[in-house]
């Protein structure tokens, strides 16, 4: 093989299309930064959208999705009478039953049961949060249901609140305290994911090889065989002996020989990509 053979390699690699890989992959990060930014700023406009709404047109629209779950939990917060836990599971149904959309409580201002201690519990622990709201909201269609307990609390209504009308108050206590909550969020601005950082990193590295190797071993054996025969004659008269010998010789060669030939040549090309981005979140305050 050639001695220039891993030139000549390395000299086809233009045929890898190294350039269009660094591209896209340059390319590829940067449009990943710049849509997750108009992401951002999308998400923030809708969120800042949705917060020019007046706190009634909020509830309004938010209120029918606060879970009987989150209900619960709500209630749970505020220091009631104790109950055991079969009475509790019994207020918590009797709440979550839309058949009892037009029942009520027994009076709590007669405490002749320990539920009926645990519900005034609950209105009057409501009723400071409902009077508060009543002033906030615009809308009238939102108001029955808060001055069935605050005017019941004060002593101006002498019916007890409905089923209905307490889980509604709650829900409509839930999403105003979820508005106050995102208006401070709104205050702080905008949060974001900002890059500090950053590296972007291609490579492509080949090898080639070649290499020949030659073995021969090579091996003669030889082995001698000889044979010796004696034989005795006598003179026609037997006056004298004559004796004859004979050598013969036998000589076998064995050549055995091992060869091996070994040609190799390669050629190996990695091309990789390394991203690496650091960010930190923040803030971007409002103007203004």
């Amino acid at each position: 093989m050639s001695d220039n053979y891993a030139l000549d390699t390395a000299a086809r690699f233009g045929d890898i299309p190294f350039v269009e890989f660094t591209k896209e992959l340059v390319t590829g990060v940067f449009d990943s930064l710049v849509e997750a930014h108009v992401l951002q700023i999308e998400e923030y406009s809708e969120f800042i959208n949705s917060m020019t709404q007046d706190l009634s047109t909020y509830i309004n629209n938010t209120q029918d999705n606060v879970s009987f779950d989150q209900i619960s939990d709500f209630i749970l917060n505020y220091e009631l009478p104790s109950v055991d836990d079969t009475q509790l599971d019994s207020i918590l149904d009797a709440l979550a039953d839309p058949a009892n959309n037009d029942s009520q409580p027994i009076n709590p201002s007669a405490p002749s049961a320990a539920t009926d201690t645990w519900w005034g519990g609950l209105i009057n622990g409501l009723a400071p949060a409902v009077t508060g709201l009543v002033d906030k909201l615009d809308d009238p269609s939102e108001q029955p249901q808060l001055n069935a307990i605050a005017n019941y609390n004060e002593g101006v209504l002498s019916t007890v609140p409905t089923y209905k009308q307490i889980s509604d108050a709650i829900s409509t206590l839930i999403v105003s305290n979820k508005y106050s909550l995102l208006q401070t969020m709104a205050k702080q601005g905008m949060m974001r994911l900002v890059v500090t950082e950053g590296e972007i990193e291609t490579k492509m590295t080949f090898s080639t090889w070649e290499d020949s190797t030659t073995t021969r071993n090579t091996k003669q054996k030889r082995r001698h065989k000889q044979k010796q025969r004696e034989t005795n004659s006598g003179g026609i008269f037997g006056a004298f002996k004559m004796k004859r010998s004979k050598n013969r010789q036998r000589t076998i060669t064995v050549n055995t020989a091992k060869s091996y030939q070994r040609d190799s040549s390669g050629t190996k090309v990695d091309v990789f990509g390394r991203v690496l981005v650091k960010f930190k979140t923040d803030y971007a305050p409002l103007n203004g």
